[in-house]
């Protein structure tokens, strides 16, 4: 399947091995058969993107109608038991402990006037994130494709190049707003602004993200010091509309500077923008405070799964030699709450804690348009000002370090 799939396929697996009860209480097999027999994942490329079995070397498309032969071998060299394994990251989003937090919507195409439309979202939400995570221009982005989607892959992905110019010079572009975003880094001792950058403000970026494989936009960015899937680090990124494009490699793909950190807090302030466009491994949501109020979101690493590489084709490998099993990162507690939320995904208790209701949907609808027909957050005359500095480049990277004290 796609990329989305992923997470989708692993929640599957916790639900047969978890026990039945109200509450995460155990597993039908033992710790070591846990450990032994926990199944690796394998993506077959039938998506848009692919970046998850690109990046483990199993191709970025499959045709097995008009290429049956190719897709048996496909198979064959999938299930080997002569495949490697190696150890992947898997991370986690959590709203505040205090249960005041965010709700979660998609969005329903543009009015005429470029203002947003929403609707209630599937059972799908944002918890478990195997392969990047952002808000802002990119997230606009893929909300917008997945609107306009197919059943094509060649349309899907011309829907990307169509709705890549329509976020930056088409009408919905004064819906990609970072004002009031914020990204913090919490270490064991410190913690460190991470965006927005020193001496400039959120409303002049439009991306803010990280990545835990090496590959976005079905392998067109990578991160200039290679993203490594298995060292339990993110690579965090930001990006504006008109900085100069910092590398392009011998492959035409865009390096961006990344930066790694174990854990980050995102604090959005509903004051300054009321809805917020996320995307993770390229599902695309909308998150906003019920009220118009601030919201933050934590993220960190929940654990390790074992996953199938091809190793003639793969990506950056493993950076380090971890064992290829079932791992869950983090202090007792924190594994504990991440099995837990695990056990609410897997019995739809998140999407009934996450999911807005209409009546939330249709409340922020209209606080969409009373925002439209206010001026722009973003000054014409602050993007007049990046342009002088960035000589009117076309894509935007946070050159400088993004890290402060």
């Amino acid at each position: 399947g796609g990329d989305g799939t992923a997470s989708f396929a692993l929640t599957c697996v916790f639900k047969v091995l978890m026990l039945e009860s109200d509450e995460f209480n155990g597993y039908r097999w033992s710790t070591d058969d846990m450990n032994d027999f926990f199944p690796a994942l394998v993506q077959l490329p039938l998506g848009t993107g692919n970046d998850l079995a690109g990046i483990l070397g199993w191709g970025r498309t499959i045709d097995p109608a008009a290429n049956p032969k190719g897709a048996q071998c496909w198979f064959k060299k999938a299930l080997s038991v002569q495949s490697p394994v190696r150890a992947f990251d898997v991370w986690g989003m959590f709203p505040p402990a205090d249960g005041d937090g965010f709700k979660v919507c998609m969005l329903n195409g543009l009015d005429k006037d470029g203002s947003p439309l929403f609707k209630v979202a599937g059972p799908s939400v944002p918890f478990l994130t195997l392969l990047y995570f952002s808000m802002g221009r990119d997230a606009f982005v893929v909300a917008q494709v997945e609107h306009h989607r197919t059943e094509s892959q060649i349309m899907n992905k011309a829907q990307y190049l169509v709705q890549a110019g329509q976020a930056v010079l088409g009408p919905g572009a004064s819906n990609v707003n970072l004002d009031g975003v914020e990204v913090v880094g919490v270490e064991e001792t410190s913690k460190l602004r991470l965006f927005p950058p020193s001496r400039l403000k959120a409303a002049e970026f439009q991306t803010v993200g990280f990545m835990n494989i090496n590959s976005l936009s079905a392998g067109t960015i990578e991160s200039r010091e290679q993203a490594s899937f298995s060292d339990e680090k993110m690579d965090f990124y930001c990006e504006s509309a008109f900085s100069a494009i910092p590398k392009i490699t011998k492959k035409l793909q865009l390096a961006i500077p990344t930066e790694k950190h174990h854990h980050a807090l995102w604090r959005v302030d509903g004051g300054k923008h009321p809805y917020t466009f996320i995307q993770y491994d390229g599902e695309g949501r909308v998150l906003f405070h019920p009220s118009g109020g601030f919201f933050e979101l934590r993220v960190r690493q929940v654990m390790q799964i074992p996953v199938v590489v091809d190793v003639e084709n793969e990506g950056p490998p493993a950076s380090q030699p971890v064992p290829a099993t079932l791992r869950f990162i983090g202090s007792e507690a924190e594994k504990a709450e991440a099995q837990q939320r695990i056990y609410q995904l897997a019995h739809g208790e998140l999407s009934a804690e996450l999911n807005a209701t209409f009546e939330e949907v249709s409340a922020l609808e209209q606080r969409a348009r009373q925002r439209s027909r206010g001026p722009d957050v973003v000054q014409a005359k602050d993007r007049s000002s990046l342009r002088k500095t960035t000589s009117g480049a076309i894509t935007t990277i946070c050159e400088a370090p993004c890290t402060i004290q």
